[in-house]
C-alpha cells in the first residue's frame, strides 16, 4: 500500500512547490533561488550522512560499487540537477497566463519516464500501460491548450 501512498505523496508536493516556487521566483533573483536550494540539499545531505554513516562509507569505499556510483553520479547530475535548474528556470520566465502549460509540460515526465524504461530494458509494453500513455498524453493536450482561456479577473 505504501507503494502507492507515497508516490501520491510525492506528487502532491511536486505539484505545490511549483506554486511556492512561482511566487518566490516572480521576486528573486534566479541565483539566489538556486543557492537557497542548494542549502536545502545540502542540510538534508548533512542529516542522511550523519545518520547512515557507516552504510554510506562502506559502500563507497568498496571497488565494485564504482560503476553503480558513476550512474548515480550521471543522473543526479542529469536528471536532479540539470533537470531543476530549467524547471525552475522555465517557472521563473513564465507569465502567470501560461504557467498552468509550463507546469502541464514539466509534470509530462512520467509518461517519458515511463516509454524511456521500457525502451531501456527492451520490455514490450502491456496495452493496457499504451493505452494510459494515450490518455494522459491527450489529458496534457488538452490541459494545455484549454489552460490559455484563463482569465485573470
Amino acid at each position: 500500500m505504501l507503494q502507492f501512498i507515497f508516490p501520491l505523496l510525492s506528487s502532491l508536493a511536486y505539484s505545490s512547490d511549483v506554486l511556492f516556487g512561482k511566487i518566490a521566483l516572480d521576486e528573486m533573483p534566479f541565483d539566489v533561488f538556486l543557492f537557497l536550494l542548494g542549502i536545502c540539499y545540502t542540510v538534508f545531505s548533512i542529516f542522511i550522512y550523519i545518520y547512515n554513516y557507516t552504510k554510506i562509507n562502506k559502500y563507497l569505499l568498496d571497488e565494485k560499487n564504482r560503476k553503480y556510483i558513476y550512474y548515480a553520479i550521471f543522473a543526479i547530475v542529469i536528471g536532479t540537477i540539470l533537470a531543476d535548474c530549467l524547471m525552475w528556470y522555465s517557472i521563473k520566465i513564465s507569465s502567470k497566463m501560461n504557467l498552468p502549460i509550463v507546469i502541464t509540460l514539466i509534470h509530462s515526465a512520467p509518461i517519458l519516464s515511463l516509454i524511456l524504461v521500457y525502451l531501456c530494458y527492451n520490455v514490450i509494453l502491456d496495452y493496457r500501460a499504451i493505452i494510459g500513455i494515450c490518455i494522459s498524453v491527450i489529458g496534457c493536450c488538452i490541459a494545455v491548450y484549454y489552460s490559455n482561456d484563463i482569465k485573470n479577473d
